[in-house]
């Protein structure tokens, strides 16, 4: 009986330790993918894109990594780099990101955390996200249990918006 549970212990193990380095491999674009957040992403993606209806564009980096683009409608967009992600839960992840782009003035290389939730809609299989914690490095809150804390200022106290995929990433 001893030796039975010794070698299923063993072997428990060795499977473990086998997976390990698959774990270790993991980019920060796989996590995005297992969470769904990949593509262009929207509150209203029929309507034009303006400064009011932005769209954040999350894209595959050549290094395994991600980007976010944010576009505001005009002819540039604003990259950033996206430098961890985290799944907290199956609805829920983690990402840091850290603006990379020049046009974010005194604001590039200012690292954002954020957190968002998922929904999926029981009829049509569509998700949605929306954030529920932001944060940057200089230790401004902007959103905290899914509420606009900080920063726009006309939206202080109210949910923030939930974001349809307009379109999948293009490859």
């Amino acid at each position: 009986m001893v030796s039975r549970r010794r070698a299923g212990t063993a072997a428990l193990l060795a499977l473990l330790l086998s997976a390990g380095p698959s774990f270790a491999t993991e980019t920060v674009w796989d996590v995005l993918e297992a969470f769904g957040l990949t593509g262009v992403w929207s509150v209203a993606c029929a309507s034009p894109t303006t400064a009011a209806n932005f769209r954040y564009i999350y894209s595959r980096a050549a290094n395994g990594g991600a980007t976010r683009e944010l576009d505001f409608g005009v002819s540039a967009l604003t990259s950033s780099v996206i430098e961890s992600a985290e799944l907290i839960s199956p609805s829920t992840l983690k990402i840091r990101v850290r603006n990379a782009d020049p046009r974010f003035q005194h604001l590039n290389n200012l690292i954002l955390e954020t957190v968002l939730t998922k929904q999926i809609h029981p009829g049509t299989g569509e998700m949605r996200v929306r954030f529920i914690e932001a944060s940057d490095s200089s230790g401004q809150v902007f959103i905290k249990g899914g509420l606009v804390v900080g920063g726009a200022q006309a939206r202080v106290g109210k949910p923030t918006f939930w974001q349809h995929r307009c379109r999948p990433t293009m490859t």
